[in-house]
């Protein structure tokens, strides 16, 4: 299996507009917080941020999360109380992740509304059940790496294409 970098940014263009055109439709807020759970994601949110309207790109507020013994803490800015958030996350397997931040967001921030976007969608039985907005790829139950996502042994991020 290989997903090609021309794919992903063919795959990231169409996941903008699709975006792009729900935010501006529903543009009443002064901020838009993007939150990216963990490192793997940050390819896919810096190249997703980059395509979105330039409208909605001057609302966004970066927000880089990660996971420290099972509590979430934010690595710079934090996102507006009471503002809509969209995760950002390379891949959705377990669910694990979305479903420890999502709360999370939600009582801590208590946003309007938090949308989700992943670029890939692993076809794995789900152990939580997360609505996801937006979604890129459908991939089969394998490990995959590259464009963010590290190997087995935990390399090989740097690819421009997803393998496994």
């Amino acid at each position: 299996m290989e997903i090609t970098s021309e794919k992903i940014q063919s795959k990231i263009v169409e996941l903008s507009q699709n975006i792009s055109e729900f935010y501006l439709e529903n543009n009443e807020f002064k901020y838009l917080s993007i939150v990216v759970p963990l490192s793997g994601g940050v390819p896919f949110a810096v190249d997703l941020v980059k395509s979105l309207s330039d409208e909605i790109q001057n609302k966004l507020l970066m927000c880089y999360a990660y996971d420290m013994e099972e509590e979430w803490y934010f690595s710079d800015s934090n996102p507006e109380t009471g503002e809509p958030i969209l995760i950002i996350e390379d891949i959705y397997d377990t669910g694990k992740t979305l479903a420890d931040i999502i709360p999370w967001l939600e009582e801590k921030f208590t946003p309007r509304e938090i949308k989700t976007v992943v670029l890939l969608d692993k076809e794995i039985e789900k152990v939580n059940n997360i609505t996801i907005d937006w979604t890129g790829f459908i991939v089969e139950d394998t490990w995959v790496f590259g464009y963010g996502m590290d190997d087995e042994n935990g390399m090989r991020r740097g690819l421009p294409y997803i393998t496994d």
